[in-house]
C-alpha cells in the first residue's frame, strides 16, 4: 500500500472518529431503571393492561445515564392512551406507536426534587406482548426522548410484571437500554464510505 493509500485510510478514520465525537451523548450501556405503581390501580387480563396514571421510581434502582438523571421516588406519568388501558394482545408483539406513553419525572416520595427540568424524559412505546398472561408478564420496545435534547433518543425495553402481596395485585416495571451502535461501528462505517469513494473515483 503506497503513502497515498494510507493517508486516505488515516483521512477516513479521523472523520469517523469526529463524526463520533461531536455526535450528542447517548445513554451509557447497560442503563435500567426501575418503577412501582404509586396505587395499586393496575389490572391484566389475558389479551389487555391497565396501568395506574401515577408511578414512581423504586430508591436504588438506577444504573447507568439513569443513575445521574432520575433521582429516586420521582414521579412517571402514565399520558397515553387515555384510558390507561392496552387491548387485543397476545405473545406476538403489537405494534402500539403510543407519543408520551410515560412522562418521567416529577416531584415524589423520598425527598425527590424531579428530574431537571421536571418531566424531562418522554418514553414512546413502538411494540408491546403479554409473554405470561397468567400471572401478568408484558414486555415491549419504545424510545426515549430527552426534552433538554442533551441525549439522542434512546431505544429501550419496557417489561412490566404484576406480583401479588395479601391478596392486592401491583406491578412494577423497567425501562432499559438496548444495545447501541459503539465508536467502532461508527468508525468501520467511516472506513466502508472511504473505500467506496476511493472505488468510485478509481472507476471515473
Amino acid at each position: 500500500m503506497n503513502l497515498k493509500k494510507y493517508q486516505l485510510l488515516i483521512s477516513g478514520l479521523v472523520l469517523a472518529l469526529a463524526t463520533a465525537a461531536n455526535a450528542q451523548p447517548t445513554f451509557l450501556p447497560n442503563s435500567s431503571i426501575g418503577f412501582q405503581e404509586y396505587i395499586d390501580a393496575g389490572s391484566f387480563t389475558s389479551s389487555s393492561l391497565t396501568m395506574s396514571p401515577t408511578n414512581f421510581v423504586v430508591p436504588f434502582s438506577q444504573q447507568g445515564t439513569f443513575l445521574s438523571t432520575v433521582p429516586s421516588g420521582t414521579i412517571v406519568y402514565v399520558g397515553n392512551p387515555p384510558n390507561l388501558t392496552l387491548t387485543d394482545l397476545s405473545s406476538t408483539p403489537q405494534t402500539e406507536d403510543i407519543t408520551d406513553f410515560l412522562i418521567i419525572g416529577a416531584p415524589g416520595p423520598f425527598g425527590s426534587p424531579g428530574t431537571t427540568p421536571v418531566n424531562r424524559f418522554f418514553f414512546n412505546l413502538q411494540t408491546l406482548a403479554e409473554v405470561d398472561p397468567v400471572n401478568g408478564s408484558f414486555l415491549g420496545t419504545g424510545v426515549l426522548v430527552d426534552s433538554t435534547g442533551a441525549y439522542v433518543n434512546t431505544p429501550l425495553q419496557f417489561a412490566l410484571n404484576f406480583t401479588e402481596v395479601d391478596d392486592v395485585s401491583s406491578y412494577t416495571f423497567t425501562l432499559s437500554t438496548v444495545p447501541e451502535p459503539s465508536t467502532i461501528s461508527l468508525v468501520a462505517a467511516g472506513l466502508l464510505g472511504l473505500g467506496s469513494w476511493s472505488l468510485r473515483r478509481r472507476k471515473s
